[in-house]
């Protein structure tokens, strides 16, 4: 990579928006251009092709946008880009992405950057001036504002992500600036504290805090009326904006100042506070605390419950958000009632926790709500799911006494009227999803921001006190975000799980924790019983639940990856209300989307509830549901809604495989059956290809020892020939075509003559992939006697396209001709539109290679009007691309290029190898033709590469022709002919390419 300071990129987005290539601005045509730049830079990770159109360019058509998108990447590159320096973007299949390899000093980064690494500081003994430094370099970067004066137009979605990141920054900045003020006011420097507090008060006028610092800095550095001035700001400031008056807190400041008393002496006592000593610091849950504060100071929430399942951390949450409350008069108290056994001992439990002495003659309840009448106080009321009949108390408690709040742990709501309720989940975790599966270097990226996760935080924490001295090495990171994944983030299975590094490896934890509960387990005597492990834990919540609750519970643990109401009701019997309970007592939760899941802890457990025929039960129910969905996908696929089916079968993938995989154990035979075209699709169109061949490899092993009869040995050879396809897509060449010979010679053997028609027909696209088009003809005309011999109009016509493709291969347009012309009589009903528009598609081919231009155009736009009717984007594809080539033989190279961009954005949308080879082939002749050689060289080698990977050699051929006429057009004459002679020569080339290619071979030669 080159690194001299000419290839250095500087990015500035504080403040403005500022792109400079060494000391040169360099500006963009477009707002939208810039904005899309900066997304990329912030993001570095790949992002979908999609998502940046539905960001900048949602209010758009399709088409449209995706064009606007293609432009706006032409443009940064023909900014950026030289063959000096690396590309600025990488574009990949179905994803966009700056790329890391550009040397780039971003301020965002770098602020992120020394903050994070100042807060690593402070777990240490670093020198405190060392941290002031880092947070001061870091807030000298904040110049203003993420992209402050950027303003997109018609892009919502884009101006919410930045709304989102603006204030997140922003944020950062503010508590930078707090701490910095708060340093430099404790070690008595107080002009520099005064310059970080003036920043603070610009930032955020509205923020008490810092103007008790600024009166706090200017009266201690001898400018009494300055101080008693800034008052005046605050109180103004407070009216105006928030029609609000300062603080007590800040009144008793003025008031001292006034005094001339010692500003470091409180003029009161505080408030009683009864809260659990920690004997381990707090990790994470910045967020949930901001919402508890913020609920809590919500005149109208007196009662807020943190529901969550046992072990999510819900009590350590409700100390640290309660330690954090200063505005309560009379203070704030913990009361446990883990110990309580009945809702008569509540009020006894408060008003131990309150220190009330409760006297004889009148009850209980009446003195304790007499005694908090008048009180202004927190309680922080611990495990109340098991005393739910004592919630009358708490209505009573809210009535009698306005001033009193709770905040309540439970793992169940109260439901009561005045319950607030906020839903406790696990700390932070990286997740798979966010982990970019291109680039070492991307991975790399992922892995050396593990730390940052509050989950991972806590298991190093924890890990730290089992085993002094723990480092996580970069080789278990991993395997920590793996274990954090598996729990959720969980608190008390990080902790359980952290104390095992005294003995095994974090590679060794996570394997235990995917073999069962019983491995989160400790033996540590200060914890209480319940919370000794995760078994215990849950055994508490099942204690808690009615026959019907755990008998649906049992039964939902069959789902992996969620569920709805219908598969719910389905497969588990489990009706709303049913479900509503669970959700109710934090053993289920709904997502946004109205979907059903399961913590995957709980899941374990609620399976090994199950006797081993209740599970068969569960699990063969939940095969058949799904096996019955997938059927119905896969007959709407076939009636022109493909992506729409596909969606919906990528949504319930996790149940998919898991159903899959129990009806290839136990070789269910109809379910199979009903659910692997589907299936198939669904590992084609997203190209899921390795997974597919296992998959269908565990049919094709389940099949081949189930009992000889003959549906089953049908079924052997239609998993062999799928599972053939997917091999074939993969490169695996030998392996599909061994595959499907077995499953020709079965199908011979049985007399099936439909399934012989069919591997005949995998065994010709497979002779056609790898050039041997005599060989595939063979293949497709024996194919196709078969099904005209079955009178399948169908089927025949399937096969007449295949015929057509190898005429056109071979040059026999004539031939070509003819039976496109009999697959468009056969194709005149609304379900064969497909063939028609193949059939359309390869006319085109065909008079494209006559060099009649005219007539192929008019073909291949027949053809994409009836895909895209379809909606299917490797069809389109393949017709944005002929009409491209069209283009090129008539001299029109801006048409071509956009046209050839737009179809490589579909099949890169899609993830289809060859077609992108097909298309990066002939964007690099079209860069060829307007003289940007690099361009072209990079095209053609990368198509080269993408075809090489799943062996398919006529492209690979046609990048080698593209490359020869580089090398004509640079005068490197040798290398030229010698490419072409070889590409003339191989059997793979197809007929039009070697057209081609022997007309530049000859206008060499002369």
């Amino acid at each position: 990579m080159n690194s001299s300071p000419e290839s250095w990129i500087r990015i500035r987005l504080f403040g403005g928006c500022e792109f400079r290539r060494a000391d040169r601005v360099v500006r963009l045509e477009t707002v939208k251009t810039s904005a899309l730049l900066a997304y990329l830079v912030l993001q570095r990770a790949p992002q979908p092709r999609p998502k940046l159109i539905g960001l900048l360019w949602g209010n758009l058509p399709e088409a449209s946008a995706r064009a606007n998108l293609r432009h706006a990447l032409w443009h940064l590159r023909s900014k950026f880009d030289s063959p000096q320096h690396p590309p600025l973007i990488l574009t990949e299949q179905q994803t966009i992405a700056f790329n890391p390899d550009v040397p780039c000093s971003l301020d965002v980064e770098e602020f992120e950057q020394r903050i994070r690494r100042e807060a690593e500081l402070t777990t240490g003994s670093t020198h405190p001036d060392n941290r002031v430094t880092l947070l001061r370099e870091a807030i000298d970067l904040y110049r203003g504002d993420l992209l402050d004066g950027l303003y997109v137009d018609d892009a919502p979605a884009f101006e919410e992500w930045l709304l989102v990141e603006r204030e997140r920054l922003r944020a950062m900045a503010i508590e930078t600036l707090h701490r910095l003020v708060t340093y430099y006011l404790d070690w008595g420097e107080y002009a520099e504290g005064l310059d970080y507090a003036r920043r603070l008060i610009a930032m955020e006028p509205w923020h008490e805090d810092a103007h008790r610092q600024m009166m706090r800095l200017l009266a201690l550095s001898g400018q009494r009326a300055a101080a008693l001035a800034q008052y005046e700001t605050c109180r103004r400031i407070l009216a105006e904006e928030l029609n609000a008056e300062p603080s007590p807190e800040t009144q008793a400041l003025y008031e001292s100042i006034q005094a001339s008393e010692d500003l470091g002496q409180p003029r009161a006592a505080p408030p009683a506070r009864s809260l659990p000593l920690q004997a381990t610091p707090f990790v994470g849950r910045a967020e949930e605390l901001a919402k508890i504060a913020e609920l809590l100071r919500n005149p109208a929430c007196h009662l807020l419950t943190l529901v969550g399942p046992g072990g999510i951390g819900k009590t350590r949450l409700a100390v640290r958000a309660a330690a954090g409350m200063e505005t309560f008069r009379d203070g704030v108290f913990f009361v446990p009632l883990v110990g309580v056994g009945t809702a008569e001992l509540v009020v006894h439990a408060l008003a131990t926790a309150l220190g009330l002495t409760l006297r004889g003659g009148e009850s209980a309840r009446t003195q304790l709500l007499d005694f908090l009448r008048d009180k202004e106080m927190l309680l922080v009321v611990d495990n109340f799911e098991h005393l739910l009949d004592a919630t009358d108390l708490l209505t009573e408690i809210i009535a009698t006494a306005p001033r009193i709040k709770m905040l309540v742990t439970s793992r169940e709501r109260l439901n009561i009227g005045a319950e607030w309720v906020l839903q406790v989940e696990g700390l932070e975790y990286p997740t798979a999803d966010e982990r970019p599966p291109t680039a070492d270097l991307a991975i790399s990226r992922q892995r050396s921001a593990v730390e940052s996760y509050s989950a991972v935080q806590l298991f190093v924490q924890s890990a730290r006190r089992a085993r002094l001295g723990f480092v996580l090495a970069e080789e278990d990171k991993s395997s920590v975000a793996r274990f954090c994944q598996m729990v959720e983030g969980m608190p008390l299975a990080i902790e359980l799980a952290a104390a095992w590094v005294r003995v095994l490896s974090c590679q060794e934890i996570a394997r235990e924790v995917e073999r069962g509960l019983d491995f989160l387990a400790t033996s540590q005597r200060d914890l209480p019983a319940r919370h000794r492990s995760m078994r215990a834990v849950f055994e508490h919540s099942w204690q808690l639940l009615s026959e019907d609750e755990r008998a649906a519970f049992k039964r939902l643990a069959v789902f992996r990856g969620g569920f709805d109401r219908a598969a719910a009701a389905r497969v588990a019997g489990a009706h709303l209300a049913l479900l509503a309970s669970l959700v109710d007592k934090s053993l289920l939760r709904r997502n946004p989307s109205g979907r059903y899941e399961m913590h995957e802890l709980l899941r374990q457990y609620g399976e090994e509830k199950m006797s081993a025929d209740e599970q068969t039960g569960a699990r063969d129910q939940h095969a058949r549901y799904f096996a019955e969905f997938l059927q119905q996908r896969g007959e709407r696929m076939r009636s022109g809604a493909e992506r729409q089916s596909l969606d919906e079968i990528m949504a319930e993938i996790d149940n998919v495989r898991a159903a899959w995989d129990w009806i290839t154990q136990r070789c269910l035979v109809p379910e199979m059956k009903n659910s692997c075209t589907a299936l198939f699709r669904v590992y084609e169109m997203r190209c899921h290809l390795q997974e597919g061949v296992s998959a269908f490899g565990q049919a094709v092993a389940a099949l081949r020892h189930a009992a000889p009869a003959l549906e089953n040995r049908v079924l052997l050879a239609t998993m062999l020939r799928l599972q053939a396809r997917l091999r074939s897509m993969l490169g695996e060449q030998d392996a599909a075509k061994q595959s499907l010979v077995e499953a020709l010679d079965l199908a011979r053997e049985l007399g099936n003559k439909k399934e012989e028609a069919f591997a005949l027909n995998n065994l010709g696209i497979l002779a056609m992939m790898i050039g041997e088009y005599a060989q595939a003809k063979q293949y497709y005309e024996a194919s196709l006697a078969l099904k005209r011999e079955l009178g399948e109009p169908n089927a025949i016509a399937i096969t007449l396209v295949n015929l057509i493709q190898i005429a056109y291969l071979l040059g026999e347009y004539a031939q070509g001709i003819a039976l496109a012309q009999e697959t468009i009589a056969l194709s005149q009903s609304p379900g064969d539109k497909d063939r028609l528009a193949s059939s359309e598609y390869f006319l085109g081919e065909i008079y494209r290679a006559l060099r009649d231009f005219e007539a192929a155009r008019h073909h291949y736009e027949a053809a994409l009007a009836l895909h895209q009717e379809l909606n299917e984007a490797w069809a389109i594809a393949i017709c944005l691309e002929g009409l491209a080539l069209v283009a090129i033989e008539q001299g029109e190279y801006e048409q071509a290029s956009r046209l050839a961009h737009a179809a490589l954005q579909h099949a890169t949308s899609i993830g289809y190898a060859g077609i992108t080879a097909s298309c990066q082939n002939t964007i690099g002749r079209i860069a060829c033709e307007l003289g940007n050689y690099a361009e072209a060289e990079r095209c053609h080698r990368q198509a080269i590469r993408t075809a090489r990977a799943t062996q398919q050699a006529p492209l690979v051929l046609d990048g080698l022709i593209g490359i020869a006429a580089l090398r004509a057009k640079t005068e490197r004459l040798d290398a030229a002919v010698e490419l072409l002679a070889f590409a003339i020569n191989h059997p793979a080339t197809i007929a039009c390419a070697r057209d081609r290619a022997a007309r530049l071979l000859a206008e060499l030669e002369t």
